[in-house]
This record gives C-alpha cells, sequence and structure tokens, in this order.
C-alpha cells in the first residue's frame, strides 16, 4: 500500500494542466497515490471516473460554513485557501506517511529523492525559497516584489504526518478562513505569505535549496539550465520540477506574463522546455478546459459575482450576518443593504456595504470623497451612477434605487438645468483660479499655496469625476460617459494600447509610460505595438509579455500622432476602431495643425495630449 499522497488544486478550467502534471508525477513515482481537489462543480463538463487521478469536491473534505467560505474569495484565493484542509483530510484516510502538493503548472522531471529523504528522516515539512541568490538589476520581479509575495514558494510543500503536523494545520486554517487575500498594502499575499512565520513557529522544518527544485522565472537568474542525454541539468544537478507559473499555451514565446527580466527566446533549453510542455497542456484539452466557467461565480440566479461582492461580505459582519449560511442566494442584499446598520440613521441617497467596500479600496476615491456618508454623500453616489457599474463590474440593475433617489433628490430641490450649468461654469472659475494660485506660488518660490493646491484641485477633480464638467465646458455637444457605454456594448473593461512601444524615440516612451500607468492602477491592458512607417530601432521590449496581436478590451488608446492615423486604420482595419472607443494621444507640438491631417478626427472620439501647447 502507498504511504506517499500527491494531489494538487483546481477549478476545471485548470483540468489539462492538472492532467499533465499528474502523468509526469506517475512516470517518475507511479507509487505515489495522486488527487485532485477540485474547487468547483464538475456540471457534466468532463467524467471524473475516466481520469487517472481521484478527483475530491472541496465539499468532501471538511471546511466548516463552506458557502460562505468559497463566496468570500476570489478564483485564486480560494484555491490555496483550501490548501490546508486537504492536507488534514489526506492525513485522516490514515494510510499517508507523507503528503506532498504541487501546483496544476508544474511538470516533474526526476523523482524528489531529497524530499522523501528529508520526510523519512523525520521533518515536519519542506520548503523552497523563492530566492537563493541576489536580484540587482531593474527588472521584475525584484526583490521587494518577492517579499510582498512571501520568502518560501507555496507551489509546492511537503508534510509528514509528524507530532506537530496536527498543530501546524490547525493554526494554518485559522489564518486562511478569512484571510487569504491578495491584499499587498497590508503585507497579505494568500496562503502563501503566512509560511514565511513556519520556520520560526515549528519545529524541524526543511528549507530545500537544491537548484533543480522549483525552477522558474524568479530563480532563473541563479540558475543554469544545461542538457545532457535526455537529462536536464540545473547547476550540475538533476532537474527534478520546473514551476511554469505564469505562461501561456496559446502563445509559447513569453515565459511568464509575470516577469520582464528573461526572453524566452534567448533561453535555449528552458525554451525547449516550454514547447514540450505546452505541446502536452494542449494534448490534455487546455482549448476546451479554459472556456468552462466556474460554479461560484456566479449567484444562483445566474448574475456574475463582482469582486467587489466578495470583498464586502468577507470583510462586514453585518452583512454575513444577514446572508445567513449561503450568500450565493442573496444577491440583493449586495445590491441595496445600507452601510448605516441602524435604520433611523440611514440617509439618502443609498451607500450600499459594496459601495463602501469600493470606498475603502481605492486611493483616488479616498481623496475625492473623503466623506461618503456626509458631506461627500451625493458626489460620491453621482459618480458611481455614472462609472461604478463600469469600474467595478457591477450590475447595471444595482444602480436603480441610487439613481431613482437622487432624481427624487435632485426634483425635491428644484434643481434644474441652470443650475447644473453653473455647475460647470463654477468648476471652471476654480480652475481658472487654481492656475491663478499655482502661478503665484511658482513667481514668489513660496510652499504656503501648496494646501491651497491640493484643496483646489481635489475639488476640481471631484467635480470633473461627478459632472464631466471639463468635457463638457471644452465642448457641451456630446455627453462622453454615455458614448462610452454605447460604443463598449459587449467589450470587456480594459484598454487596448496601440503605439510604437518598442521604439527608442520619444513616442515610443510615451507609449511606454502610459503602460506604466496602466499597469499601476490596475487597469486590464495589452499592447498592439506598431511597427508600420517608423524607421526608429525598434530594441526596446520592456513590454513584450504584454504585447498581443488582437484587440481584447472596450477602449483604444492610439500612442500615433495625427499623420500617421490613416495608415494605422488601414492597416488594422474598420473592425479594430468600430464598437470601441476611440483616443488619440498625440504629441506634434505645431503652431498650427495641418489641413491635411484634419480627416484624423474622424477616427478618433477623443484626443488627450501632453501639454497644453498641444
Amino acid at each position: 500500500m502507498p504511504d506517499t499522497a500527491l494531489f494538487t488544486i483546481i477549478s476545471k478550467n485548470y483540468l489539462a494542466f492538472a492532467r499533465t502534471l499528474l502523468a509526469s508525477v506517475q512516470y517518475h513515482h507511479p507509487e505515489w497515490e495522486r488527487y485532485v481537489l477540485l474547487v468547483d462543480e464538475v456540471e457534466g463538463k468532463f467524467n471524473p471516473r475516466r481520469e487517472p487521478f481521484h478527483l475530491v469536491p472541496v465539499a468532501e473534505i471538511g471546511i466548516p460554513d463552506l458557502y460562505p467560505f468559497l463566496f468570500q474569495y476570489t478564483i485564486l484565493e480560494v484555491n490555496t485557501a483550501a490548501k490546508p484542509w486537504m492536507f488534514e483530510w489526506l492525513f485522516r484516510q490514515g494510510r499517508y506517511k507523507s503528503v506532498i502538493y504541487l501546483d496544476p503548472d508544474v511538470f516533474v522531471y526526476d523523482r524528489l529523492r531529497e524530499v522523501e529523504e528529508y520526510l523519512d528522516a523525520g521533518k515536519l515539512m519542506v520548503l523552497t525559497p523563492h530566492l537563493t541568490g541576489p536580484l540587482d538589476d531593474d527588472k521584475k520581479p525584484d526583490e521587494l516584489s518577492i517579499l510582498r509575495a512571501g520568502t518560501y514558494n507555496l507551489g509546492f510543500l511537503a508534510l509528514s504526518n509528524h507530532p506537530e503536523t496536527e498543530r501546524f494545520l490547525k493554526w494554518w486554517q485559522k489564518k486562511l478562513e478569512r484571510m487569504c487575500v491578495v491584499d499587498f498594502p497590508n503585507g497579505l499575499f494568500v496562503d502563501q505569505k503566512w509560511l514565511d512565520l513556519a520556520p520560526g513557529m515549528f519545529p524541524d522544518v526543511e528549507i530545500l535549496r537544491h537548484p533543480g527544485y522549483n525552477v522558474a522565472y524568479w530563480n532563473l537568474k541563479h540558475r543554469h539550465l544545461t542538457k545532457t542525454g535526455n537529462k536536464y541539468i540545473v547547476n550540475g544537478q538533476k532537474l527534478v520540477f520546473y514551476h511554469f507559473s505564469g505562461i501561456d499555451p496559446e502563445d509559447g514565446t513569453n515565459l511568464s506574463k509575470h516577469q520582464n527580466r528573461l526572453q524566452l527566446q534567448k533561453l535555449n533549453h528552458v525554451r525547449e522546455l516550454a514547447r514540450e510542455y505546452i505541446q502536452q497542456v494542449l494534448a490534455n484539452g487546455y482549448r476546451e478546459c479554459r472556456k468552462w466557467g466556474y460554479a461560484y461565480g456566479r449567484f444562483e440566479d445566474g448574475a456574475l459575482i463582482p469582486d467587489q461582492f466578495r470583498m464586502a461580505y468577507r470583510d462586514t459582519l453585518h452583512l454575513r450576518e444577514k446572508c445567513l449560511d449561503n450568500p450565493f442566494r442573496l444577491k440583493n442584499l449586495f445590491l441595496t443593504l445600507p452601510v448605516e446598520e441602524d435604520i433611523a440613521a440611514i440617509r439618502h441617497p443609498l451607500v450600499t456595504h459594496t459601495m463602501y467596500q469600493a470606498w475603502k479600496n481605492d486611493a483616488l476615491l479616498k481623496t475625492l470623497f473623503p466623506e461618503p456618508l456626509g458631506k461627500n454623500r451625493v458626489d460620491f453616489c453621482r459618480w458611481f451612477v455614472l462609472n461604478g457599474a463600469r469600474k467595478f463590474l457591477l450590475p447595471e440593475d444595482w444602480l436603480a434605487p441610487i439613481k431613482e433617489q437622487l432624481r427624487e433628490q435632485r426634483q425635491g430641490r428644484g434643481l434644474d438645468i441652470r443650475l447644473h450649468r453653473f455647475s460647470r461654469l463654477k468648476s471652471f472659475l476654480f480652475w481658472k483660479i487654481y492656475c491663478l494660485a499655482l502661478a503665484v506660488n511658482r513667481r514668489a518660490g513660496a510652499k504656503v499655496s501648496l494646501r491651497l493646491k491640493k484643496s483646489i484641485n481635489c475639488f476640481i477633480a471631484r467635480r470633473a469625476f461627478v459632472h464631466n464638467d471639463f468635457f463638457e465646458t471644452v465642448d457641451s455637444r456630446t455627453d462622453p460617459v454615455r458614448s462610452w457605454e454605447g460604443k463598449q456594448e459587449n467589450q470587456p473593461p480594459g484598454v487596448n494600447l496601440t503605439g510604437y512601444v518598442r521604439a527608442e524615440m520619444g513616442i515610443g516612451e510615451s507609449c511606454r509610460m502610459a503602460a506604466n500607468a496602466l499597469d499601476a492602477a490596475g487597469i486590464p491592458f495589452g499592447i498592439i505595438n506598431f511597427e508600420i512607417g517608423n524607421s526608429a530601432r525598434m530594441r526596446d521590449r520592456r513590454w513584450r509579455h504584454k504585447e498581443v496581436s488582437q484587440a481584447q478590451y472596450g477602449v483604444n488608446i492610439f500612442h500615433i500622432n495625427a499623420d500617421q492615423m490613416p495608415i494605422v486604420f488601414n492597416h488594422l482595419g474598420r473592425d479594430f476602431f468600430d464598437g470601441r472607443c476611440n483616443i488619440g494621444f498625440w504629441h506634434w507640438e505645431l503652431p498650427e495643425f495641418p489641413e491635411e491631417w484634419a480627416g484624423s478626427f474622424k477616427l478618433v472620439d477623443e484626443v488627450w495630449v501632453p501639454s497644453r501647447f498641444v
């Protein structure tokens, strides 16, 4: 009878990865029992009995308050949060001396002899560090990124049936019941970050520095991969397993979406590994599996669950108490339950728990609306009516009660279009005052107006966010928000950034700066690298990992000047422009706009510029 079990954890869209991993485990360790924990429901997509491993539904492993547990986390968070319960469930079977976990995107190339030896020698656990050497360049990930993510990579963890195993698992479970989150500002990254504490809190923890274990993009700078015969060698020792974290089987040209340090085409043997691995993942049904939906990604009525709902539920005891034992049934609570728990204290317009959670997690909203339940309440709600559904992927019907209350409030106060025009004029006057204050400040060289600068800036930004005042001051004939919404039907939110992203020239750097900004803001985007008609050297590949061949999102931003826009249109085609909001970011600094370029205005909905002169 086997005394070692190995498992991985997936939702069903990752089934192809799990098949590939466990086939490699079976080849090198045929004596081990193989398990897959499914944090999902089969829903008739595949037949578990035909798989060469034991499939364990998440409902069977004893997670307390299962539905609240599944609801509170994103798919990434919940797949990592279930890990200690699966370890415990396997040890409860009573026949395993050792249990090993591997991420589904791992491939095993040799026996894990060193791990077996450490566990047989009485070690409680075996961990592998992310780094065994310094990262001293300006690439990603850097050492700070690794510190945020955790010292040890939890794509691998081995435990023995040790006197301290139960205590360790109970401690880990307690942390992951509510705190298995991606929250870098507060120092948390899913299950992984907690294991930084394990070597200090528990005995017999082995840190395995063997260069052939857990080879991946984060440590390849320190690990030289070669090949002898049909065996791969890392720093003179055997390659045991490679972790293909962040690889895209549909692309095959990028080592990982999480890094920009290494180029796959320059890593001969790693490129060979990746090509062979991708072939196996595709052969195991990747293209079919990746389309399968996540059963716990929707309410029982079929509506998608935005991440803001999950965060609001996890962080709000009042909301959890109202949802009882199954929040998947109670969409309306997330749409209408106000923040104020005391009925007598509830004010209009409505601020729900979901709205308040979105405010708490967005630094810009906290700056613009410092008192969303007080004096900024109306402006905050107006901003949500205009932008909340799009920004936070919230259902449109969620906005209905807020819209109605805003409408009633406006009628009750006798507001009309003249007041709205006055609001626009007031913002414009404040803008002029702001510019004057800056000019005086620069001339005097004083710091006294910095507070004025900040307060006026926040006022202007808030008015612009709520009323779109600046857009209307420039051109009152259009409503940018409505036009954007109309043009983005059936398009996912995000940006197709189009420009000379590899060009070693100013407009190329502008495109790269825009990529930095989108990345920092957490806005989904892909880059269409455009080189036609540009003679500059194209060797800047720092954003190669974000380049795509087709538009994926509802907004196009072109870092290409007006004179070249017809070439872009002819090359990319009408379908690239139609049904999307098209924005030209133009730099050409001429005192007059050439008449022959005027046709480029017809290709864009808006023009953004980097200076007042442009």
